[in-house]
């Protein structure tokens, strides 16, 4: 038996082919996919058989190529055949496939992601316990995903929350690649989503100038942490992360440098005087407290500064405040910034070529006195 991985030599139409597992079994050769990965030649160590380094997947990309290597390896040393190799994934046990995925990407995958899988896991075993079932992959269809569905809702968990647990099944049956003909229907529409209160810059303004004498030691601390994410345009799971090897001089100027732990985009931002403040005044360390407890204290501090503009709230209307939290303040400003999604002014793509910065982003920038 001989096993080995290649990129695939027929290229598709944007340059990249696939990279496959050959088997050649007692002289019958077969090709296996790996998880739908997808590379230019220049990334792909023919002699190594895998992804080069320079590649920004290619962590993730060869644990996959060793992970699936490994299965064929032992399927076929047990015994097993070309033809029962697909069969034996059909009968595996949702939460055994999802474990799988969870080992796979560990690497790559932040602990609320993992965790976040695990909550899944926990939840499909809860639904088979109470409808007295085992879910093997083979056996998820339509009516599983309904009856889920009903279970979710039956256990008080909205849409979303449902939406959220059956992407991820979906992304664990497909990682088996077995031919599911239900795999599009895995899916629960989340239904209209709820518009978000952002706060304003005069808001934002509000909070800036709130006597220090009103608020608590931790309040202070964490309307500094808010203004910093605020300032550098960062999610708070990205400020707590915040070190001094994040920061650079450029032609006197300090700017932000680091990766995004969410969408894994590496971004750019030039400091303001404000945000160089708070960085100095705690060492360049923004870790403390949970980002529960941190939102729970800027809603206690918009509510000190008189933020109680009145939103609507399903049928009701509540002051604005009781919706102040960091992705309402962080996310609205990239938006205004002009980003794409998640991306700065300035960042690198796929190959970590630099980018030029759109001119409506630099023009914002400049405007508001960052470079």
């Amino acid at each position: 038996m001989t096993i080995r991985t290649v990129l695939w030599g027929q290229p598709r139409k944007d340059g990249t082919a696939a990279v496959k597992v050959y088997v050649n079994l007692n002289g019958v050769v077969r090709y296996f996919m790996v998880d739908g990965i997808y590379i230019e030649s220049k990334f792909w160590d023919k002699n190594k058989q895998v992804v080069k380094s320079k590649h920004p997947n290619a962590r993730l990309y060869n644990a996959k190529i060793r992970a699936r290597k490994i299965a064929l390896e032992e399927h076929f040393l047990n015994g097993g055949t070309f033809e029962n190799f697909l069969k034996s994934s059909k009968s595996k046990l949702l939460t055994e496939a999802l474990e799988e995925y969870i080992t796979l990407n560990k690497g790559e995958y932040s602990a609320g992601t993992a965790k976040a899988y695990r909550n899944t896991i926990s939840r499909v075993r809860q639904f088979e316990k109470h409808y007295s079932i085992k879910s093997y992959i083979k056996d998820i269809d339509e009516k599983w995903v309904a009856d889920f569905v009903t279970y979710m809702k039956k256990m008080g968990f909205v849409k979303a929350t449902t939406a959220y647990h059956l992407g991820r099944v979906k992304k664990a049956i497909m990682h088996q690649r077995v031919d599911n003909p239900h795999i599009e229907k895995i899916k629960h529409k989340q239904g209209r989503a709820r518009p978000k209160p952002f706060l304003t810059p005069n808001e934002i303004a509000q909070i800036e100038k709130t006597p220090d004498s009103e608020l608590s030691k931790a309040q202070y601390i964490v309307r500094d942490f808010f203004l910093l994410a605020y300032y550098l345009l960062l999610r708070d799971s990205d400020v707590t992360a915040i070190s001094k090897s994040n920061f650079i001089e450029k032609n006197s100027k300090v700017f932000y440098v680091g990766t995004n732990k969410k969408t894994k985009t590496q971004v750019i931002v030039p400091v303001s005087a404000k945000a160089k403040t708070i960085l100095k005044r705690y060492d360049y360390d923004c870790s403390r407290y949970t980002n529960s407890y941190r939102n729970k204290c800027i809603r206690r501090v918009a509510e000190i500064a008189g933020i109680s503009t009145l939103v609507e709230d399903g049928d009701e209307l509540v002051p604005k405040w009781k919706f102040s939290k960091y992705a309402h303040c962080t996310k609205k400003r990239r938006n205004e910034f002009g980003y794409a999604g998640d991306e700065p002014a300035w960042n690198k793509d796929a190959r970590g070529m630099e980018k030029p910065c759109q001119l409506s982003c630099l023009f914002s920038l400049r405007q508001h006195g960052y470079c």
